[in-house]
């Protein structure tokens, strides 16, 4: 029985191990932290408007800073998402292109050595 364990122990960990691994390639501490960072930006924009007095929630200035920051919050989020998928697109496109030249010059070589070996000739 301790072996059985100690094998759903190490199934476990390889599990867990390759879990981890996938979430870094993906980057998904990264957009948890900005997403959380906007929702608590977000929520402080909430709480200072619930304290604001409700002779002063009337006024333009209070009502245009509500709106204008919650605005600048959410367009400096969708601009550095957008950052994100363009440079994640840049870097899918360069290892697209390695990769093709990397085949090309792979094809190259065995034509060429196709080339370089004569046919036997029959008859």
């Amino acid at each position: 029985q301790v072996f059985e364990y100690r094998a759903v122990a190490a199934v476990t960990a390889a599990i867990a191990t390759v879990v981890r691994a996938w979430q870094e390639f993906v980057g998904i501490d990264k957009k948890l932290d900005r997403y959380s960072g906007l929702a608590h930006c977000l929520e402080n924009k909430l709480l200072e408007w619930q304290s604001t007095p409700p002779e002063h929630k009337v006024m333009s200035p209070a009502i245009d800073s509500l709106i204008l920051g919650t605005e600048a919050l959410v367009a400096g989020a969708q601009s550095s998402w957008i950052n994100e998928q363009e440079s994640a697109n840049t870097k899918a496109l360069q290892d697209a292109q390695q990769n093709g030249k990397q085949g090309s010059e792979d094809g190259d070589q065995s034509e060429g050595e196709a080339k370089a070996k004569p046919r036997n000739a029959r008859g």
